[in-house]
């Protein structure tokens, strides 16, 4: 008897330990359907971290930033198509860019896209999609200068707020007036931000926030917190390489120049986006570079791309409003992925 109670004693505990090990899922508190949403956490080290890991599981596409600085030289992660859901887990290492007295981790995650969907649904030229807000779960994890472990997963403390990029029925709306650097690590107007809301329950359910088809039959996947992040978070094997690079980029062959509406070839074509310098345009001035509307910052140089969407194009067609010209162009470039 007294074995047999000692045994279910060690299952309780053990069941503890995975509950207060697994993390918890989080997303938008109000979500906008199509926004993309920057996730934001400031850590405050009582002791100086020697080395430490994210480990960032997500139902989307996603740029994972520490103390402001790109922690993978990827476009973005996961590679995967815009209407794939089911969460993806990556480690990462992110010693290098660790302080000593505090650390901020941000994620600027991209929502998802769920084509015919049955619920939600937006339509355009006889197409219907879904766009789902993203859903994050980030555990910070290391050692202290002491050699002491530490480990935070839980939503407690993160807040969120809405980016100014937003996924569109044919690409993207970036907004260049906004300060991606400041959101993800410089001062924040708290007022304008809000708790990232936390999504109930032992189990991420991936039908809770999208519909997964096959066969005209919804697929109910489950997965536990613990079988991505695993019950011992500080032993763990960096996965393999699932990121979105650069592979090549063109210059265009030529351009044709039609009134304020701008041509550019890239025979026989590309997969990817492009990357186009502006200079001189009016801050709030629209512009439309192929699946890309970009509204201007007004500074004296900067860059339009998409962040998360890409296409096989080629030839990209650009033009704006009243207040474009075409001198305003200053280098156009084909990121092939």
């Amino acid at each position: 008897m007294q074995r047999l109670l000692f045994i279910i004693l060690m299952l309780y505990a053990t069941a503890v330990q995975a509950q207060q090990i697994g993390t918890k899922w989080m997303t938008a508190p109000t979500p906008t359907d199509s926004a993309c949403q920057w996730f934001r956490h400031t850590f405050i080290a009582d002791k100086s971290p020697r080395r430490a890991s994210v480990c960032i599981a997500s139902n989307s596409r996603f740029v994972l930033y520490v103390n402001g600085r790109n922690v993978s030289t990827a476009l973005y992660m996961p590679n995967r198509k815009a209407n794939e859901n089911q969460p993806i887990a990556i480690t990462f290492d992110v010693t290098r860019f660790l302080r000593p007295d505090s650390n901020t981790v941000s994620v600027l995650a991209c929502p998802a896209i769920s084509h015919n969907c049955s619920t939600t649904k937006r339509k355009t030229n006889n197409n219907t999609n879904a766009f789902i807000s993203p859903a994050i779960a980030v555990n910070f994890f290391g050692t202290t200068i002491d050699n002491h472990l530490f480990s935070y997963s839980s939503p407690e403390g993160w807040l969120c707020h809405p980016a100014s990029t937003y996924i569109t029925q044919d690409g993207e709306l970036m907004d260049g007036r906004a300060n991606a650097q400041l959101l993800a690590y410089g001062d924040i107007m708290l007022a304008q931000w809000q708790p990232a809301r936390t999504l109930e329950g032992d189990f991420f359910t991936v039908n809770s926030l999208t519909n997964n088809y096959k066969n005209n039959a919804i697929i109910d996947f489950k997965l536990s917190y613990e079988s991505l992040f695993g019950y011992h978070t500080h032993s763990y094997n960096i996965l393999e390489d699932n990121t979105v690079r650069t592979h090549k980029i063109l210059r265009p062959r030529y351009f044709d120049l039609n009134g304020r509406t701008v041509t550019y070839d890239f025979s026989p074509g590309f997969f990817g986006f492009v990357r186009v310098t502006l200079r001189g345009c009016k801050r709030g001035e629209h512009i439309r570079i192929g699946n890309l509307e970009y509204v201007c910052s007004g500074e004296m140089d900067e860059q339009a791309f998409c962040r998360f969407t890409h296409q096989y194009a080629r030839q990209i067609i650009i033009s704006g409003d009243r207040w474009f010209k075409p001198e305003q162009i200053q280098e156009v470039e084909a990121i092939c992925l």
